[in-house]
């Protein structure tokens, strides 16, 4: 019998789309992929991490169901590169976004004043978002959080581009804060809290409290000058 050129092998089905974006199942999936290959490839060893933004959201504030990645933080570079390096490492067959696990922060933390004992508060505020013998995360102090999702709320508010997910977020930990000090949290002692928080004047304090107000009947932010 002649060989057929056009004869084909087995079938096999295109692989499923990349995800754009991770739920809580991938987030604490991926965590557990780190912590393995960090336990195999860097025995003895013990990593803390930082995580900010929609990781947060997700995992903590439960005010969105997926985020499109983790971002995060350590004051070792080493310690950093290895966690990264564990990410790149994950299989391929979870078609996860391709930077499903970055360090965006590490730019912000490093070019902004104020930010220097970010890695030390947060591991002192004591929010574990993960935790195993060898590898834990945290989440970033939520001052450093809320200052910075006023700021982006604010921004794009002022641009005619809402970023509603930044301001629910920024309203939920205010929340969070409101509560554990028992009162509303001081614009004059906000001003002392990182980059954003040096910045932030009037109008920022306004625009988080009428969304404050919408959602739990009272100001979050209290401006002593007002009185």
């Amino acid at each position: 019998m002649p060989f057929n050129v056009f004869k084909r092998g087995p079938h096999h089905p295109p692989p499923p789309p990349r995800k754009t974006t991770l739920d809580v199942s991938d987030i604490l999936q991926g965590f557990e992929f780190i912590s393995r290959w960090l336990h195999e490839y860097r025995p003895g060893k013990e990593f803390r991490i930082v995580v900010s933004g929609g990781t947060c959201s997700v995992l903590l504030l439960r005010n969105r169901t997926s985020t499109r990645d983790i971002d995060i933080y350590c004051d070792d570079a080493i310690q950093l590169q290895d966690v990264l390096a564990a990410g790149r490492a994950c299989p391929n067959s979870v078609h996860w976004p391709v930077n499903w696990i970055n360090a965006e922060m590490v730019a912000y933390v490093l070019n902004n004043e104020g930010c220097e004992r970010l890695f030390q508060n947060s591991i002192a505020q004591g929010i574990m978002m993960y935790s195993s013998t060898n590898f834990k995360a945290y989440a970033a102090d939520w001052r450093f959080q809320l200052v910075g999702k006023i700021r982006r709320a604010y921004d794009a508010c002022s641009d005619h581009e809402p970023s509603p997910k930044d301001l629910y977020d920024a309203v939920d930990i205010l929340h969070i804060l409101n509560v554990k000090d028992g009162r509303s949290q001081r614009s004059s002692e906000m001003k002392k809290w990182y980059y954003y928080g040096y910045r932030m004047g009037p109008r920022e304090v306004e625009y988080i409290n009428e969304a404050y107000w919408q959602k739990f009947g009272r100001i979050g932010i209290d401006e002593e000058g007002k009185r």
